[in-house]
């Protein structure tokens, strides 16, 4: 079953988009061909920051097309030297820090401009950034749905003693909410925080 819908989905790919592009060659080749290709690629960081914020300023213009209740904090577009190639850290409640959209600028060669719309769409606006500024604007939710960030382990000391956990929706959200808060509540507590 598995290696027949593997196979289905790459006869599609190869008429639907390749042959629609004019490409000869497998969808190993075209991939090849895309990586090779200077054209994908940013030359400076700047280039790389300056797409990434007017993809995010273009997808934040339409938010109101498909979204009634949007938040009111505010989502900003970060330089960052290390880590994923994109990932998305909430404000605080307060809104004194806006969201941030980290762009990791390190391996330009590796930056492609056709993965920017999905990292912005997915990790940016709408993704994490309407999600987690939602509801840590919502202070009729619980705090253990209001602070939904699924980061805070990374600041957390080894002594802590509390298992990062990576919640999927279903059954057991509620008890994954319950044990991110009580992790937050053991962290801070524990360091002073």
């Amino acid at each position: 079953m598995g290696l027949k819908e593997v196979a289905r989905i790459e006869s599609r790919f190869q008429n639907d988009v390749l042959k629609a592009l004019g490409f000869e060659g497998s969808f190993e080749e075209f991939t090849a061909s895309l990586k090779s290709n200077s054209e994908f690629i940013y030359s400076t960081e700047e280039e790389l920051l300056a797409g990434y914020k007017e993809l995010v300023d273009q997808i934040t213009e339409q938010l109101p097309l498909f979204f009634k209740t949007l938040p009111k904090g505010k989502l900003e577009v970060v330089k960052k030297n290390s880590g994923p190639a994109a990932y998305y850290f909430a404000g605080t409640p307060d809104g004194k820090r806006p969201g941030r959209f980290y762009v990791n600028v390190e391996r330009l060669h590796e930056r492609y401009k056709y993965e920017m719309t999905a990292f912005a769409l997915h990790e940016g606006v709408p993704g994490h950034h309407l999600q987690t500024a939602i509801a840590l604007e919502n202070e009729s939710l619980p705090p253990f749905q209001r602070y939904v960030e699924d980061r805070r382990y990374e600041y957390m000391q080894p002594d802590a003693r509390c298992i990062p956990h990576t919640w999927k929706a279903g059954p057991c959200t509620a008890r994954s909410w319950v044990r991110r808060w009580a992790c937050t509540r053991v962290r801070t507590t524990s360091l002073g925080v």
